[in-house]
């Protein structure tokens, strides 16, 4: 079982990767590229998604920061 710190960190990093994966998904969606007759991601999803990745970075900063396991 994992002590109480490294659970912590896991599911920051699990949050933080689920982000990652929804958005790159996202933009593959809304390019044109890879589908035809696609609109263009709509500004309030990608800037949803900015902010939640910065709330998390943060917060996995300030966790790691204080636990003596800084990046």
């Amino acid at each position: 079982m994992y002590n109480q710190p490294d659970y912590v960190s896991l599911c920051l990093m699990a949050i933080m990767g689920i982000t990652a994966v929804f958005w790159l998904l996202l933009e593959a969606r809304h390019n044109d590229r890879f589908w035809k007759d696609t609109t263009p991601m709509p500004g309030h999803a990608r800037n949803l998604l900015m902010w939640i990745a910065l709330i998390e970075i943060v917060a996995m900063t300030f966790w790691e920061t204080q636990h003596g396991r800084g990046f």
